[in-house]
Formats: structure tokens, C-alpha cells, sequence
């Protein structure tokens, strides 16, 4: 495989893929990653915050997301969940950081959180 720019070669058929139509096949499942991507290592943590409007429903988040980071990860090294709920108004918001050993497995994550955060 050969790659220039953002085309992809294969050389057995000479089929040329475009990142267009990577994305397009991607889009029907709700991700996608550009082949020029660097994974270099320096970003290993996700952060997030989101305002919830219980602390019961800011627990069940971290519940999830707990879950997600675990199953993104092998049970060897696994991430570094810390959080904090804290009072905003007549709601709570949540701070939320997770340190993963490598970048692929914070990709890994984040392509999992459709729809939680």
C-alpha cells in the first residue's frame, strides 16, 4: 500500500480509495479516522465535563464511561478513572479525566462514547 496525500493505493487491483470514500463508508457507522493520523503517544489522557441535571445521572455516566475506558484497555494496565461532581445551580457538573497507558487505547475510548458524553 502506498500512500499519498490522503489517497490510499492497493497495488493487487489497482483500486484507488479516497478519503471521501472511507468517510463515507465509515459515516453509516458513525466514525471514522484520518489516514494521516499521528499517534505519537503525547495525548494519553481524555478529559470531559458536562453539566447533568442529578447527581444520580452524573454517577451513572461515570458508571458507563468506567466501563468503556476498561474495555478500551488491556486488564493488565488499566486506565486511570478521576473524577469530580460538583454543584452548578439547580444541577451538577462533572469533571472528568481518564489516563490511558497509549494513544490507541484513548482512541479506542473515545470512539466508544457515541451518545454518552
Amino acid at each position: 500500500m502506498l500512500f499519498g496525500g490522503r489517497v490510499l493505493i492497493l497495488k493487487k487491483t489497482q483500486e484507488v480509495i479516497t478519503m471521501k470514500d472511507v468517510v463515507d463508508k465509515c459515516s453509516t457507522k458513525g466514525c471514522a479516522i484520518d489516514v494521516g493520523t499521528i499517534i505519537d503517544n503525547e495525548d494519553c489522557v481524555y478529559r470531559a465535563e458536562k453539566v447533568f441535571p442529578s447527581r444520580e445521572e452524573a454517577e451513572s455516566t461515570v458508571a458507563a464511561v468506567r466501563e468503556r475506558a476498561a474495555a478500551a484497555a488491556p486488564a493488565s494496565e488499566p486506565p486511570q478513572v478521576d473524577y469530580t461532581i460538583v454543584a452548578a445551580g439547580d444541577a451538577v457538573k462533572l469533571d472528568l479525566s481518564i489516563a490511558f497507558s497509549c494513544q490507541a487505547e484513548k482512541i479506542i475510548f473515545e470512539l466508544s462514547l457515541r451518545n454518552l458524553l
